[in-house]
């Protein structure tokens, strides 16, 4: 085999090998993505290509132990290797060319190499959730506004890329009803020419409730005509449309109300604009039926529900328990969390707007039974996993979005605690987010 190589100097003054032509085999997917060759004993790292395929490709840089590279053509293709649903699909991952059933594999096999490979030994019990629902699924989209010839595009930035944008014509990930309204949206836009709106966001509700959210520097009236309304809304469930200013974070009900509500379990959560709640609902079922299994209350229990967001697992669970204490920061969140105390008729459920890591450092010694922990994808960290060493509460249900900082998180924890499960949810299929569970005891 014939290899040219040539030796540049980038703008960056990255020297990189450029790979012209060269023919490797993949060998694995690792996390969150990549695909994994080697020349000679180098590692190579791709952008795509499945276990098993012959791939062609170019350098991207040259580092002494790796090399980066981008895919130019797939020589060999796996039987694994299905048509992706989205022309957009290497914006979230190169999954979506691959069955889900290898998917499924994939994710498991690398969460459990990290577990491995980073707290040296595997977990008593460790189980993989797949989805239930592989399309449609995401009840929440955020995507920007591009313009080129006063005609309007919905877009997603490109990985890493905060002023780079790809344009999308419709995202399989989310739902039917979602991809009508962004092209109905489009159509409204195109004729309004409002240049001053620049993202926009889209929650519905697995019922099938809308919310629009449009974020600019000028409020366009015309834009919420009864003619557009009626227009953007016919045969869908769309309760309200919103504007929210980018200078002033000030938000305004262009039409309808400002909330939708969420039902799981037979409870009922009031979502905003921008308060978190779990992107999968048939997941987040599957997490929770796994969750009160394993927390086994018997109604004396004090559970506390550190970045509780609107109050999913305190307000769920609270009824099992003596009392639940939810802390969360977020003010649209904390003022949601309040309203959905009520709202499910909750008496025994304490709501603090604040810091977890601040509240929890001044919080009474020995108070809690349960700890849950759902934080966003920078985890726990340090200050925070010493909060919650110091107080010794004797059992932790850790959920997680990003593998990397819970095995950083536990590697401090296990210092007191026994991991007894990690269980891991498909949240994200054709992506490569992994969400967990993770049960901790504390040793005796």
């Amino acid at each position: 085999m014939t290899l040219l190589l040539v030796q540049i100097n980038t703008v960056l003054g990255v020297v990189c090998d450029i790979i012209c032509f060269m023919k490797v085999k993949i060998e694995k997917i690792i996390y969150p993505g990549k695909s994994l060759a080697r020349i000679d004993r180098k590692v190579v790292m791709l952008d795509r290509g499945l276990p098993g395929e012959e791939v062609e490709f170019t350098c991207l840089k040259s580092k002494s132990n790796y090399t980066e590279g981008k895919v130019s053509e797939v020589l060999v293709s796996s039987a694994e290797r299905v048509p992706p649903h989205c022309d957009h699909y290497l914006i979230c991952s190169p999954y979506q060319a691959m069955n889900y059933t290898l998917q499924s594999e994939i994710k498991k096999t690398q969460l459990k190499g990290m577990i491995s490979h980073n707290l040296k030994f595997e977990p008593k019990k460790f189980e993989f959730r797949p989805a239930s629902k592989i399309w449609g699924y995401r009840n929440k989209m955020d995507l920007h506004v591009v313009w080129e010839s006063k005609k309007p595009f919905f877009a997603y930035n490109l990985p890493g890329k905060i002023r780079e944008f790809r344009k999308i014509d419709k995202c399989f990930l989310a739902s039917k009803n979602v991809n009508i309204l962004l092209e109905r949206l489009a159509h409204v836009m195109s004729h309004e020419k409002p240049g001053s709106i620049k993202d926009i966001t889209i929650r519905e509700t697995s019922s099938g409730e809308l919310l629009l959210v449009i974020y600019g520097a000028l409020e366009i009236k015309s834009f919420i005509s009864t003619e557009n309304i009626d227009f953007l809304k016919k045969g869908l469930s769309l309760s309200g449309v919103l504007f929210t200013h980018t200078g002033s974070g000030r938000e305004k009900i262009l039409w309808g109300k400002n909330l939708i509500e969420e039902k799981i379990n037979g409870y009922k959560f009031l979502l905003g604009p921008t308060s978190f709640f779990q992107i999968n609902i048939p997941m987040l079922g599957a997490l929770l039926k796994d969750m009160e299994k394993a927390l086994e209350l018997k109604g004396t229990e004090r559970i506390l529900d550190l970045f509780c967001g609107v109050g999913t697992f305190g307000i769920i669970f609270a009824g099992s328990a003596r009392e639940t204490t939810g802390v969360e920061l977020s003010g649209e969140s904390a003022g949601l969390l309040k309203k959905n105390i009520k709202l499910n008729g909750v008496n025994n459920f304490r709501a603090f707007g604040a810091d977890s890591c601040d509240w929890l450092s001044r919080a009474a010694e020995n108070r809690f039974d349960v700890l849950i922990v759902d934080p966003p994808r920078r985890g726990l960290g340090g200050r925070l996993c010493g909060e919650i060493l110091k107080k010794r509460i004797p059992r932790i249900f850790y959920i997680s979005c990003d593998p990397s900082t819970l095995l950083r998180d536990l590697k401090e924890l296990l210092s007191i605690y026994e991991l007894k499960s990690i269980t891991a949810y498909d949240f994200f299929p054709h992506t490569p987010h992994i969400e967990t569970l993770s049960v901790l005891t504390l040793r005796k």
